[in-house]
Protein backbone atom coordinates (compact mmCIF):
# COMPACT_ATOMS: atom_id res chain seq x y z
CA UNK A 1 0.00 0.00 0.00
CA UNK A 2 1.04 3.88 -0.98
CA UNK A 3 -0.17 6.12 1.74
CA UNK A 4 1.86 8.95 0.22
CA UNK A 5 2.22 8.40 -3.44
CA UNK A 6 4.10 12.21 -3.64
CA UNK A 7 6.16 12.53 -0.74
CA UNK A 8 8.64 15.64 -1.29
CA UNK A 9 11.77 16.33 0.96
CA UNK A 10 11.43 19.50 2.78
CA UNK A 11 14.50 21.48 4.11
CA UNK A 12 16.45 18.26 3.66
CA UNK A 13 19.46 19.90 1.98
CA UNK A 14 22.72 21.13 3.55
CA UNK A 15 21.48 24.94 4.25
CA UNK A 16 18.91 23.76 6.19
CA UNK A 17 20.61 21.66 7.76
CA UNK A 18 23.13 23.84 8.66
CA UNK A 19 21.04 26.57 9.30
CA UNK A 20 19.16 24.40 12.68
CA UNK A 21 22.81 23.76 14.36
CA UNK A 22 21.42 24.65 17.71
CA UNK A 23 18.82 21.59 17.00
CA UNK A 24 21.60 19.05 15.86
CA UNK A 25 21.15 15.53 17.56
CA UNK A 26 24.18 13.03 18.45
CA UNK A 27 23.54 9.97 16.19
CA UNK A 28 23.87 6.72 17.21
CA UNK A 29 26.45 4.13 15.25
CA UNK A 30 22.89 2.48 14.19
CA UNK A 31 21.69 5.97 12.52
CA UNK A 32 25.27 6.10 10.91
CA UNK A 33 25.25 3.11 9.57
CA UNK A 34 21.66 3.53 8.05
CA UNK A 35 23.14 6.73 6.48
CA UNK A 36 25.57 5.00 5.09
CA UNK A 37 23.25 2.20 3.26
CA UNK A 38 21.30 5.11 2.21
CA UNK A 39 24.14 6.78 0.62
CA UNK A 40 25.21 4.02 -1.43
CA UNK A 41 21.61 3.55 -2.65
CA UNK A 42 20.91 5.09 -6.21
CA UNK A 43 17.51 5.70 -4.30
CA UNK A 44 18.65 8.26 -2.03
CA UNK A 45 20.49 10.20 -4.34
CA UNK A 46 18.34 13.58 -4.20
CA UNK A 47 19.95 13.47 -0.54
CA UNK A 48 23.08 12.83 -1.20
CA UNK A 49 24.53 16.22 -0.24
CA UNK A 50 22.62 16.62 3.41
CA UNK A 51 23.69 12.64 4.19
CA UNK A 52 27.24 13.35 3.04
CA UNK A 53 27.12 16.88 5.71
CA UNK A 54 25.35 14.63 8.58
CA UNK A 55 28.21 11.80 8.49
CA UNK A 56 30.44 14.87 8.40
CA UNK A 57 29.01 16.45 11.65
CA UNK A 58 27.98 13.76 13.14
CA UNK A 59 24.63 15.09 13.82
CA UNK A 60 20.86 14.06 12.92
CA UNK A 61 17.94 16.90 12.53
CA UNK A 62 14.26 16.56 13.35
CA UNK A 63 12.31 18.11 10.62
CA UNK A 64 10.33 19.26 13.38
CA UNK A 65 13.05 21.86 14.41
CA UNK A 66 11.57 24.13 11.33
CA UNK A 67 7.69 24.16 12.69
CA UNK A 68 8.50 26.26 15.66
Amino acid sequence: MNIIPELKQYKMDTEAFNSKKDCWKEMSEDYILKLIEMRNSEKYRIFYDVIDEMLKNGCRLEQEAFIY
